[in-house]
């Protein structure tokens, strides 16, 4: 088991909570977080890799979309 790291902050009057999940499974772990914690929304920092990587690999962004009932706004570094 885990302890989150979480930071609530105001954004133009919005309540936001920030957490960090630590999980061997980056997906499931992210997924079983929202679950629990009734998530409204997911924001990833998505890194830009080369068309080769992108042919041959899936990120953790794209699996993520796919994995989980919440949306996923995936911010371009």
């Amino acid at each position: 088991m885990f302890t989150p790291k979480q930071q609530e902050l105001k954004l133009n009057g919005v309540a936001v909570k920030l957490n960090t999940v630590k999980s061997k499974d980056i997906e499931s772990g992210i997924v079983n977080f929202c679950r629990k914690n009734k998530a409204d929304l997911i924001a990833m920092i998505s890194k830009k890799h080369s068309a080769l990587y992108n042919l041959f690999a899936e990120t953790h962004t794209k699996k993520l979309a796919f994995a989980s009932k919440v949306p996923v706004m995936a911010i371009h570094e």
